[in-house]
């Protein structure tokens, strides 16, 4: 690793932002997001429509979106990730990094799509982080938890020094870890 950055932009921007546009509830739109979200180009011009069921009770009708839309709503804001990134590595005088490799980590990686849309508007190889172990239950396999794991493979010798309060935080977490190391 030559350069590492975080920026401010993560599922829940997405999430809020499909609520916000599509006016429907947050948990609707994270729904939306983990099960319909894709930006592969065909995709992109679907005319599937996602019914929504009405989630309270003085709520009558269905509500029906269509992917294609909640597609380009994320494009929206992956295409503003995109932008930082970029401003980010010119920024901090790095832009060359972009011919190279870039590697996403958190849970918006997870978008089917992704890898194939940060390659087609950067010149990077790009990969997805995630967890360094493969022994973990297969439900926390997925980007959303690899820095998290990456911690915990970073944590242990590092807890001499630390406040007694997080260190015994600290080591509950890591005797959970070690369960499934």
């Amino acid at each position: 690793i030559c350069y590492f950055a975080t920026l401010p932009i993560a599922g829940q921007q997405i999430t809020k932002d499909l609520a916000l546009c599509l006016k429907i509830s947050a948990n609707q739109a994270d729904r939306l997001k983990m099960l319909y979200s894709n930006l592969m180009p065909a995709a992109l011009e679907s005319s599937e429509e996602i019914c929504l069921m009405p989630e309270a009770a003085h709520e009558e009708d269905d509500y029906v979106v269509s992917r294609s839309l909640i597609n380009q709503i994320i494009v929206a804001r992956m295409d503003e990730l995109l932008d930082m990134i970029k401003e980010r590595l010119t920024k901090d005088r790095q832009r060359h990094l972009l011919n190279s490799r870039l590697v996403l980590s958190g849970g918006s990686a997870d978008i089917l799509g992704t890898t194939q849309y940060f390659s087609q508007h950067t010149s990077s190889e790009i990969i997805i982080n995630l967890p360094p172990v493969n022994n973990i239950p297969t439900k926390y396999r997925y980007a959303s938890f690899a820095s998290l794991f990456g911690l915990l493979n970073y944590m242990p010798p590092r807890l001499s020094g630390v406040a007694a309060e997080t260190q015994k935080w600290g080591r509950k977490i890591l005797s959970w870890w070690n369960k499934w190391k």
